[in-house]
């Protein structure tokens, strides 16, 4: 019986308190508080195995059943796929209650986030932002594309030569076209990453490449109004996948 196991999606090394971290473990305290505690959920690391095993166990337990805000249709499952074909899937269990989840919400676009993906390796660089800084911590236009400015400047200036693809946000109606309380709008928001990265490219960026999120999706793939279910997850690795890989294979 031959059987390989990788894990994929690590982009730093972890440590026995955040073994899969999305973030720079050493350079954590730069980070907003949320912003690290999220970038502590192994969000999409995939544990992947080649060989010809007849069965494999997984045993994992939940710490908490708290889902935060996302509510039960963004999906409490582990699913184990071969291909394009789920073949299995198991509700995801809770060894120990009193936990607190962490809620998402926190990826906003900050220097410091631009400065560790500018220091890493990379062929290609996706980036989807916006929706984040409608909530949370609000952002106006003005803010909001300054601040996208400089995180292209930033991770440009560690990777001239590497495709750069932005992708704007996707549908998110309760928030189209409510104003937060500096008066932006999703939609504004979603309109200033698109002129901002189009205009990047008209002035001579090189390898920049926009991805319009709000035809991606509708409102009834969003079972929680905010995060997409089983479609949408399908739906938008095809969208924003094929442009990294078609600009990554260049």
């Amino acid at each position: 019986m031959l059987l390989l196991g990788a894990l994929r999606g690590i982009g730093w090394e972890g440590d026995a308190q955040t073994p899969y971290p999305r973030a720079d473990p050493s350079d954590s305290d730069r980070l907003p508080g949320d912003t690290w505690g999220t970038a502590q959920i192994p969000v999409g690391v995939r544990l992947e195995f080649v060989g010809d095993a007849q069965g494999l166990e997984i045993d994992y337990a939940c710490s908490t059943a708290d889902v935060g805000y996302r509510a039960e249709g963004a999906g409490t499952t582990f699913s184990a796929w071969r291909g394009d074909v789920e073949i299995a899937a198991a509700t995801a269990s809770v060894e120990d209650d009193e936990g607190t989840a962490v809620h998402a919400g926190a990826a906003r676009g900050e220097i410091a986030s631009a400065e560790q993906i500018a220091a890493s390796r990379a062929e290609v660089i996706a980036i989807a932002i916006g929706t984040n800084c409608w909530t949370r911590i609000p952002h106006g236009r003005a803010y909001f594309r300054e601040g996208l400015l400089a995180l292209l400047s930033i991770v440009r200036q560690g990777h001239p030569q590497t495709p750069i693809v932005v992708a704007s946000p996707v549908l998110r109606p309760d928030a189209e076209a409510t104003v937060n309380r500096l008066g932006a709008t999703l939609a504004d928001l979603r309109e200033e990453v698109e002129a901002v990265v189009t205009g990047l490219a008209r002035g001579g960026a090189e390898d920049l490449h926009l991805v319009r999120g709000f035809p991606l999706l509708t409102a009834d793939q969003l079972p929680d109004g905010i995060h997409p279910g089983d479609d949408g997850h399908a739906i938008l690795p095809s969208a924003i996948g094929d442009v990294v890989s078609r600009v990554s294979t260049r």
